[in-house]
């Protein structure tokens, strides 16, 4: 079994970076600018953070949050999108699949 691998210093690092690029891109109030600035930051992570599992973990699941709200082009409760200011009238959610090279798929959902 290979090693899992742990570095903490790392860990702190990503975890500062992390929080740092989700309070600038996923405040109350987003944009599709301010999401892809986020995307884009994150993805600057991503090498380093493979040097500790929890790291990478980190970053994964705020590129996945980033991205469900990049997708979403409409606002809703406190979810307010500037250049997206109205809800949509179809009751939808999205669902994310994992594609080959570590990458995600996501499509919208309509629910009754």
């Amino acid at each position: 079994m290979p090693a899992i691998p742990i570095d903490l210093a790392v860990r702190q690092e990503i975890r500062v970076a992390v929080h740092t690029a989700l309070d600038a891109g996923m405040n109350l109030i987003r944009s599709a600018q301010g999401l892809r600035h986020c995307l884009d930051t994150l993805a600057s992570l991503e090498e380093k953070a493979s040097a500790d599992v929890l790291a990478a973990s980190r970053v994964l699941s705020a590129r996945l949050i980033c991205s469900a709200a990049l997708a979403r082009e409409e606002s809703r409760g406190t979810h307010t999108r500037s250049d997206f200011p109205e809800q949509s009238k179809e009751n939808c959610s999205m669902v994310m699949e994992p594609q080959a090279g570590g990458t995600f798929s996501i499509r919208k959902v309509l629910r009754g």
